[in-house]
């Protein structure tokens, strides 16, 4: 037909692709504006990403991993002096807390002897763990330090274990394409679209001036921002760790996540820990090389991104220094896995064979199955079966605050057991003291037991650690309705509404404004009936009588 443009099934697709305002020119993942509005934002985020949950941090501070890196440090540590330990990114301090009362209970002298080094690349973590006191207990043992992983030296030789979790998932890395003879790096630039193309000028200015405070203020469009990637050959020997990347891809053409900051992480740490000295990493990634279609492990928390850790290329990598060794389990299962690396020159079999005690499938497979089984009784409506199978579930991880909060939940909202939800949230709240789920399930608790002056003390406590979470000003909303304190009611309800911005809490906080206008009007009615009414005649009056 005349006049009907012939165009390949190719071209048409990839004009979505090319929609979009660029704000940067092409470069390497990490260096776009993305990731750096993503950073700027971590840096002043405090607590607040671990309290609302944007890290699920429950996962790596449930207290299981403290434990259990409490066996590795004590399996290694040295008989006598005083002892050193690192923590990366110590994030909210519940990591710490857990492992030193684990260690205070298992070994005092050990403990006596320790200095625990709490770091972190953000002092406003730092300021915020101290000001809700979650190490208190341990003041005498603890170090606090500033520290950027990326940029800081650990020192040589200087402690006898280093502990990480999440946090090697959040350095340096390159999206590549890797075959057997050539290497490709994706390079991206930044989009705008839509309403946000207005600002694509002054992003442009801002990102080249490079100035940390206006990073941050733009970090409330990261999450708005697309990537636009190409593919650019680029020759191996020009990356940090080149000499991990596979060889012998089959001649298939596969991509590859590389973390060269995760490798000179475990380098600096290989050269910081003392003889025998060992590095524990918790995080999430993969643990073979990723098929042939593309496929990326971004991880986002609030407005910031991380990539899922390549454990494949950390084996090549470790297996290459003549003075560390690297433990991985045997067989492993789940999302999060974990790697011992030990200053030493030969393995040591005590230490690989408890790596797979601790972090293989088995293990794995005996704590989870409990919980699955109990969440499936739940589900069905077996209540007491589900009791059951937490009661073992805690006797497998006794300090798991976050199951606590789980049963604690459970057990309120399905069986209206308000005083074991109480007891269960109060021995949650001594493990992780700064856990919103467990102060609001605390209050719920107390609420329903009709105590309200003590759910207003947890409350408080909800509202100081959780602000923005809208289950917050949901329960705070019926605290005030059962203290017929209406005004008040209807702010926790707007705070609510505004804070709810995946509406999850909508039904409920319409629910409640609901019920607070009804006891509004119930309220009006009565004053209006009063003064219609306020003369009550007690006696009648003679009537008059005429003659």
């Amino acid at each position: 037909m005349s006049g009907v443009k012939s165009a390949c099934p190719d071209k048409i697709l990839a004009r979505g692709a090319e929609r979009g305002v660029a704000v940067e020119p092409f470069g390497p993942i990490w260096d776009s504006a993305r990731l750096k509005f993503g950073r700027a934002a971590w840096s002043q985020s405090g607590l607040e990403p671990f309290l609302t949950y944007d890290v699920p941090y429950t996962g790596t501070s449930s207290g299981r991993l403290s434990e259990d890196a409490v066996d590795i440090f004590l399996s290694t540590a040295a008989s006598a002096g005083p002892l050193r330990i690192l923590e990366l990114g110590a994030g909210s301090g519940v990591f710490a807390k857990l492992f030193l009362d684990r260690l205070l209970d298992l070994d005092p002298a050990v403990y006596a002897r320790t200095t625990y080094v709490v770091s972190d690349g953000s002092e406003t973590v730092l300021s915020a763990m101290s000001q809700h006191r979650i190490l208190n207990a341990h003041l005498d043992r603890i170090e606090t330090r500033v520290l950027d992983v990326v940029t800081d030296p650990l020192g040589d030789a200087e402690f006898d274990a280093i502990l990480g979790t999440y946090i090697l998932d959040s350095l340096p890395f390159d999206l590549l394409a890797v075959n057997d003879q050539q290497t490709w790096r994706k390079e991206v630039r930044s989009v705008v679209e839509g309403d946000d193309v207005h600002h694509a000028d002054q992003l442009r200015a801002d990102l080249i001036a490079g100035s940390s405070e206006k990073l941050r203020e733009w970090a409330w469009i990261a999450p708005h921002l697309g990537l636009q990637t190409r593919h650019v050959p680029i020759d191996r020997a020009q990356l940090d760790f080149g000499d991990s990347l596979p060889r012998d891809t089959r001649n298939q053409t596969i991509p590859f996540v590389h973390c060269q900051g995760a490798l000179a992480c475990l380098d600096a740490c290989r050269r910081a820990l003392r003889q025998n000295g060992v590095a524990v990493f918790s995080d999430y990634g993969h643990l073979t090389f990723l098929p042939k279609y593309e496929f990326l492990e971004f991880q986002v928390f609030g407005s910031s991104i991380a990539v899922g850790v390549n454990f494949e290329q950390m084996s090549a990598a470790a297996g290459g220094w003549p003075d560390a060794v690297l433990y991985r389990p045997s067989e492993e299962e789940g999302n999060l896995h974990t790697r011992v690396l030990q200053r030493a020159h030969e393995p040591d079999s005590v230490l690989q064979g408890l790596v797979n005690g601790l972090y293989g499938a088995a293990t794995y497979h005996t704590q989870n199955d409990p919980l699955t089984r109990a969440r499936a009784m739940l589900e069905t409506r077996y209540f007491e079966s589900a009791r059951a199978h937490y009661r073992e579930a805690l006797s497998i991880q006794p300090r798991n605050w976050a199951i606590m909060e789980e049963v604690a939940s459970a057990f309120m909202m399905m069986t209206e057991d308000y005083g074991a939800a109480e007891e269960m949230a109060d021995l949650g709240l001594a493990l992780n003291p700064v856990a919103p789920g467990l102060w609001r399930v605390k209050g719920e608790a107390l609420l329903a037991l009709a105590r309200a002056n003590d759910a207003r003390g947890a409350l408080e406590q909800l509202a100081d650690l959780a602000p923005t979470l809208p289950s917050t000003w949901r329960v705070i909303a019926e605290l005030e309705l059962v203290e017929s304190r209406y005004a008040e009611a209807l702010d926790a309800v707007a705070t609510g509404f505004k804070s709810d911005k995946a509406c999850e809490e909508q039904e409920e906080l319409l629910s409640i404004q609901g019920r607070v206008l009804a006891a509004l009007a119930s309220q009006e009615h009565k004053v209006l009936t009063a003064r219609a009414n306020q003369m009550r005649a007690l006696d009648n009056l003679p009537e008059s009588s005429t003659e």
